[in-house]
């Protein structure tokens, strides 16, 4: 970030002092193309002071139709700050695997950005989370500016709902919405394999998250485009994701439930979760509480 001030502020000084206006815009295109080289090949890193929140990767390992997840992510949040580090090992029968839901989580009272992230579903009983997050260290912020220059390593978050969503609704005081998804089971099941494949792939060969073209709306687009290879139709709504429901919905992507065909306010209105997860923080049952509300799924 420094340097690309530093080469801002030199190209502007050489441009009001230097007399030779065309061998000043070839040193400014030369100077430019050693530093866009250099930047592509800063390479991502695994070896940080992380923040506690990403500070462990997730391990995955399969066996025929099981898959073993370690570190499950399951922090015991007192506020948005503050939590107890916890993780859990499970073994999960992709047999089982049923059910995808798309969360929407808004902040600040925005409606153009959401953070969007996946819950797959075993049966009604057992749901994973997969968040595709920054991975900052510690004392290292968020900004929007940054997350385009390679400041921050790509994260895949595999939690529970009630620590990946609860957090969200209940201490950070955002907007989360839950939608059911219409896909077929054997696509909702490619899907949380090539995901879990990427999530682990990050231990071997980490990436940068980048605002852009790999951020958590952006990845699962790609995500989904190369694990089903589907070509899903590219839209700027992808990147004022806020909107992304709306999209989905006029696609028929969502939802997979009785409220299909109402006017979408109306069918929003009925996947807002947030007031129902506080009043359920320490509820066993979490997942279960967030959905009673929901209209029945068509399948």
């Amino acid at each position: 970030m420094f340097l690309a001030w530093g080469f801002a502020i030199t190209v502007a000084a050489a441009f009001m002092v230097l007399p030779n206006r065309r061998t000043t815009i070839i040193g400014f295109l030369i100077g430019f193309g050693v530093i866009y080289v250099w930047f592509l090949l800063i390479p991502a890193s695994n070896n940080r002071d992380w923040n506690p929140f990403v500070a462990v990767l997730p391990e995955v390992a399969f066996e025929d139709d099981l898959v073993t997840i370690s570190h499950v992510r399951n922090f015991d949040h007192t506020n948005s700050e503050d939590f107890k580090v916890r993780y859990y090992d499970k073994t999960y029968d992709l047999t089982k695997l049923n059910t995808l839901d798309l969360f929407l989580s808004y902040w600040d009272g925005n409606t153009m950005i959401a953070h969007t992230f996946l819950s797959f579903g075993f049966g009604g009983e057992d749901y994973v989370v997969i968040s595709i997050e920054t991975r900052p260290e510690k004392g290292e912020e968020y900004s929007a500016i940054s997350g385009f220059f390679r400041r921050f390593e790509l994260f895949y978050v595999v939690g529970d709902e009630r620590d990946i969503v609860g957090v969200r609704t209940n201490h950070r005081s955002e907007e989360v919405y839950l939608y059911p998804l219409k896909l077929d089971i054997d696509v909702i099941r490619k899907l949380f394999v090539g995901m879990l494949q990427r999530a682990a792939a990050l231990h071997d060969h980490p990436k940068w998250y980048n605002a852009y073209d790999r951020n958590c709306t952006t990845s699962i687009y790609t995500d989904v485009r190369e694990i089903l290879n589907y070509d899903p139709p590219f839209s700027i709504l992808m990147l004022l994701n806020g909107y992304i429901d709306e999209l989905l919905y006029q696609r028929g992507t969502i939802v997979a439930d009785v409220s299909d065909g109402k006017p979408f306010p109306q069918m929003k209105r009925l996947h807002f979760i947030s007031e129902i997860a506080k009043r359920n923080e320490d509820a066993p049952d979490f997942s279960q509480k967030i959905r009673g509300h929901l209209p029945k799924r068509n399948r």
